[in-house]
C-alpha cells in the first residue's frame, strides 16, 4: 500500500512538472532569457531517456493504438519527404521532435497502469495542477495588479492569460461535473473557477473565451445526457448566460464596450480573415519555406491553415486528426460507460478547446493538448477497450 501511494504521488509530480514546465515554456519571459522552452523540452528529454532504460530492464512492452502508428508513419514519412522537396528541413525538425515528445508523455502515462487504480493518479494530478494554476493565479494579481483592458497577470502578453485562463476554468468545471460529490464540492476547485472565468474575462481574449465556452457547453450537455437532466442544464446555460451578461453590463461596462468597439470597427475577427487569405497565396502542397520564414511576422493566425502552409497538406490534417481522435474518442466511451469517466471528461473538454482554439491562434504544443494526452494514457482501458475495464 505505501509503494502504491509512493508510486501514485511520483507519477503525479512528474505531469505536474510536465505541465507546468509547458505553461512556463509557451507563456513567460524570463528576464534577458526568453520563455524557457529549453527547460521544458530538456525535462522532456531526460523522462525519456528515464524510460527508455526503464523499458530495457523491465521488458515492458510499448503499447501505442494502431491510429497513432498509422498516423505517424504518415507524419514522418510526408515531413521528410517535404523538407526534402522544398529543402526546408525545419519541418523534419518539427514533427519528428513532435512523435517523440508524444511518445515520451504518452509512455509516462501509460505506466500509471501499473498500479491498481489509475483514477487515483488522474485525482491527485488534477489536485496538484489546480494548486499550481491557483498560485500562478494570486501570483498574477500580486504583481500586476487587476486591469480590465488586456490583463495579462504574470504572462507574458494578455492572449496568454486568455488561453490560460480558459484551459484553467474547463479543468475545473470538469473537476466539479464528473468527480464524486466527496470532491466535487471543495472551495479549491470552486475558487479556481471564479479566479480563472475573473482573469478570462479581464484578457479580452476572444479566441479563449469561445473555446472555453464550448469546451464546458459540450462537457455540461454530456454531463446532463448521462444524468438525463437535459431540461436542467438548458436552465442553468441560460441563467449562466443573463447572470454573465448583468455582471458584465454593471461591474464590467468597460469591457463590453470594447468588445463592441473590435465588433463594430471591422468583421470582430481583427484581421484574420484578410491573413487567411493573404496566406493562401503560400500554399504548396509540400509546405512553403517563404511562408515558414514570413511566419513571424504575418502569422495567419490559425493553426490548421498555419501548419499546412508551413509544412504541407498531409502533415498538417496529420497532426490536427489527433485532438479530433480523442474528442470523438472520449465523448462515445463518456456516452457509453456513463460512470467514473472524470479522465475522459478531460479528454472531452481539452480536445474540445484545442479544436476551437486552434481556429484562431497558432499556438499546437500547449498545456490543453499535453493534458488531453497524459489523461488519455490515465483512461486508456475505458478509451482502447470495447468495455469499461
Amino acid at each position: 500500500m505505501v509503494n502504491n501511494t509512493f508510486g501514485y504521488v511520483k507519477k503525479s509530480i512528474i505531469f505536474l512538472l510536465i505541465y507546468v514546465l509547458n505553461v512556463a515554456s509557451n507563456n513567460i519571459s524570463l528576464p534577458g532569457y526568453g520563455r524557457p522552452s529549453g527547460i521544458f523540452y530538456a525535462f522532456i528529454l531526460l523522462i525519456g531517456v528515464y524510460i527508455f532504460f526503464k523499458k530495457i530492464v523491465n521488458g515492458s512492452p510499448f503499447v501505442l493504438p494502431l491510429f497513432f502508428r498509422i498516423n505517424f508513419l504518415i507524419l514522418l514519412f510526408f515531413s521528410l519527404i517535404g523538407g526534402i522537396i522544398i529543402q526546408d528541413y525545419r519541418v523534419i525538425y518539427i514533427y519528428y521532435s513532435f512523435v517523440l515528445l508524444f511518445l515520451i508523455v504518452w509512455s509516462v502515462s501509460l505506466d500509471a497502469l501499473i498500479f491498481d487504480n489509475s483514477k487515483m493518479v488522474a485525482l491527485l494530478t488534477t489536485n496538484y495542477i489546480i494548486v499550481a494554476n491557483l498560485i500562478m493565479l494570486v501570483i498574477g494579481f500580486m504583481f500586476n495588479g487587476i486591469s480590465i483592458f488586456r490583463y495579462e497577470g504574470i504572462f507574458d502578453m494578455p492572449n496568454s492569460m486568455g488561453r490560460f485562463s480558459g484551459y484553467s476554468l474547463v479543468l475545473t468545471v470538469t473537476y466539479i461535473l464528473f468527480l464524486h460529490k466527496s470532491n466535487r464540492y471543495s472551495i479549491l476547485p470552486l475558487l479556481v473557477t471564479l479566479m480563472s472565468f475573473a482573469t478570462l474575462i479581464l484578457s479580452n481574449s476572444r479566441t479563449a473565451m469561445l473555446s472555453s465556452f464550448i469546451a464546458i457547453v459540450i462537457l455540461v450537455s454530456v454531463y446532463a445526457k448521462i444524468k438525463r437532466i437535459k431540461g436542467k442544464a438548458f436552465l442553468f446555460f441560460l441563467f449562466f448566460i443573463a447572470f454573465t451578461l448583468f455582471l458584465l453590463n454593471i461591474y464590467f461596462y468597460e469591457i463590453l464596450e470594447i468588445f463592441m468597439f473590435k465588433f463594430n470597427r471591422g468583421d470582430g475577427s481583427s484581421g484574420r480573415f484578410d491573413l487567411w487569405e493573404s496566406g493562401i497565396q503560400y500554399f504548396n502542397f509540400f509546405g512553403s519555406s517563404e511562408y515558414n520564414n514570413l511566419s513571424s511576422r504575418i502569422d495567419v493566425h490559425n493553426n490548421y491553415l498555419s501548419q499546412i502552409l508551413k509544412y504541407g497538406v498531409v502533415p498538417g490534417i496529420a497532426f490536427h486528426l489527433i485532438p479530433l481522435f480523442f474528442f470523438i474518442k472520449s465523448y462515445k466511451r463518456i456516452i457509453q460507460i456513463k460512470n467514473n469517466v472524470f479522465s475522459l471528461a478531460v479528454v472531452l473538454g481539452m480536445s474540445s478547446f484545442l479544436l476551437v482554439y486552434y481556429l484562431f491562434e497558432t499556438s499546437s504544443i500547449i498545456a490543453p493538448f499535453l493534458l488531453m494526452l497524459i489523461y488519455t494514457g490515465l483512461s486508456y482501458k475505458d478509451i482502447f477497450f470495447k468495455r469499461s475495464l
